[in-house]
């Protein structure tokens, strides 16, 4: 017997929920906790320090 992912409060599965979500983005694909978390470290890091007043969107494209 297979198993079924459980619903979310959206109705739908979280693999369904990944499915729509990449279909919405430009890259198509949803970004990963390591993109993220690169972006955050170069902000934090040496090569940042020029940068000044910058929102750092990562959101593969979705608000572009």
């Amino acid at each position: 017997m297979e198993r079924q992912a459980a619903p979310t409060a959206l109705g739908c599965s979280s693999a369904e929920r990944t499915e729509r979500m990449k279909g919405a983005l430009p890259i198509d694909r949803v970004g990963t906790l390591d993109e993220a978390a690169s972006a955050a470290l170069w902000l934090a890091s040496p090569e940042a320090t020029f940068t000044v007043g910058h929102d750092l969107v990562i959101d593969g494209g979705a608000t572009a």
